[in-house]
């Protein structure tokens, strides 16, 4: 489960940290919509993962720091995601697993499981977040950041 509220915090830390003093300049260094950022910042609302991926790239961060997964931040660079049809091929086969038992064990719904696979359909933060608690990976790992 996200964390809203440490989401939030991190995300003002980190931007004080930077010097970016409204939610405005950072929507704007973002290119995304003022709102969206504060919606965030207020701890309103839950971010896409392409929105997580923009903010962890900007900062430098981890997606797990700024999920508050991890306590330290570390500068890093990771490398770009692969689309997760792909990602989700690879996560089944590192688990060892069937794709039947890799699904059944993350408590995904088989359809949805095949969209993803047939890239028909992107999975949610949440999704990503549960897939990681459940197998006890990051959840960089799980999106292919590393």
């Amino acid at each position: 489960m996200v964390n809203l509220s440490k989401f939030a915090e991190t995300l003002g830390e980190l931007m004080f940290d930077r010097g970016i003093k409204t939610s405005k300049a950072l929507a704007e260094a973002l290119g995304l919509p003022e709102p969206t950022i504060s919606r965030y910042r207020k701890a309103l609302h839950m971010p896409t993962v392409s929105n997580l991926l923009l903010i962890a790239d900007f900062f430098e961060c981890s997606t797990d720091f700024l999920l508050g997964r991890e306590e330290q931040f570390s500068k890093l660079s990771f490398r770009k995601c692969p689309v997760f049809s792909e990602q989700i091929v690879t996560l089944v086969a590192y688990s060892g697993l069937s794709g039947y038992a890799f699904y059944r064990r993350a408590k995904i719904p088989e359809s949805t499981f095949f969209e993803w696979k047939n890239g028909s359909s992107v999975p949610t933060l949440e999704s990503i977040v549960k897939i990681a608690d459940e197998f006890d990976y990051r959840v960089d790992f799980v999106l292919g950041r590393e």
